[in-house]
């Protein structure tokens, strides 16, 4: 189970949804995964040393957006999800 060390509260319930989610959908979350961090910086490591290489964390196609039709921003303490429904009028 993926486990957070941030010091924004919100922000860390947000990402461990996200495993939770992203699990529920057939994807994978090493048990091992950590994201830790402080003010806007957001690090993701694995709790144990480990020498086998491997993933960390495989998202199923089904869960992502196009990449196109959205963008991600960090306004104070809020993560943004900025959706375009015209994708010509995405800043590129």
């Amino acid at each position: 189970m993926a486990k957070a060390q941030l010091q924004n509260e919100t922000i860390e319930k947000i990402i461990l949804n996200l495993c939770d989610d992203i699990e529920k959908q057939g994807g994978f979350i090493h048990p091992d995964i950590l994201f830790q961090g402080q003010h806007d910086n957001i690090g993701v490591y694995l709790a144990s040393k480990t020498e086998e290489q491997g993933e960390l964390m495989r998202v199923p196609h089904s869960f992502l957006v196009p990449y196109e039709e959205f963008a991600l921003d960090i306004q104070g303490n809020d993560i943004v999800l900025n959706i375009y429904e015209d994708t010509a009028k995405h800043p590129k």
